[in-house]
């Protein structure tokens, strides 16, 4: 295999492995229901907008980023 092909596997087996660390951190930060982490923030009205701008299907960047994200999750699975 080139010295190309082998970056090329590597970078996609770190990018799965950040996503997946990803993960791990979200559902750490959601079990963390009384925030002793000090992780949860408060929702600004902007994230609201971007969350109502998704539900009525708009094409808006930050909405279609925002249904990608509900579409990998099983959290979501019965909003999408």
């Amino acid at each position: 295999m080139s010295r190309v092909g082998s970056l090329f596997l590597l970078s996609k087996k770190w990018s799965r492995s950040r996503s997946l660390l990803h993960r791990f951190v979200n559902l750490h930060i959601r079990a963390d229901k009384h925030n002793q982490l000090h992780l949860r923030t408060e929702m600004t009205e902007q994230d609201k907008e971007i969350i109502r701008a998704a539900g009525r299907n708009e094409d808006a960047l930050s909405a279609r980023i925002l249904k990608d994200k509900m579409r990998r999750e099983h959290l979501y699975a019965n909003f999408v």
